[in-house]
């Protein structure tokens, strides 16, 4: 029943300084702190969504001042296309995109998750 599950993957060495701030935000966590992945569960007080993105906007910005990421794995089916469920873009995810569409040219694998969720600026 909880609003929004994710996963954060960041350095190891990082690993606690962001279960402190997570923990600090009233999110439950289990942190793997020998391999750098923590999944949360935010609190029940984050029944909308502008509160979760506010959470959310901050963690990820943690995990990526850890040289990681955070991706949502569950949430409120209609939050799913108004948040970034993989994360912030990577670098390669344009050769990603352009890879995805040679082998799937019809876009029959996965519509709308991953690399096809998010639009790339060209480089």
């Amino acid at each position: 029943d909880d609003p929004l599950t994710f996963q954060a993957n960041l350095l190891p060495s990082k690993a606690m300084e962001f279960a402190s701030r997570a923990t600090q935000l009233g999110v439950a966590i289990q942190v793997h702190a020998g391999n750098g992945i923590v999944v949360g569960q935010l609190p029940d007080e984050a029944v909308s969504i502008e509160k979760t993105m506010t959470i959310l906007n901050e963690l990820r910005q943690l995990a990526r001042s850890g040289r990681g990421n955070l991706v949502v794995l569950h949430c409120d089916p209609e939050w799913k296309n108004r948040m970034p469920m993989c994360g912030d873009p990577e670098p390669s995810w344009g050769l990603m995109q352009r890879l995805k569409q040679q082998l799937d040219p019809h876009g029959l694998l996965n519509p709308g998750r991953f690399v096809d969720a998010v639009s790339i600026p060209a480089r």
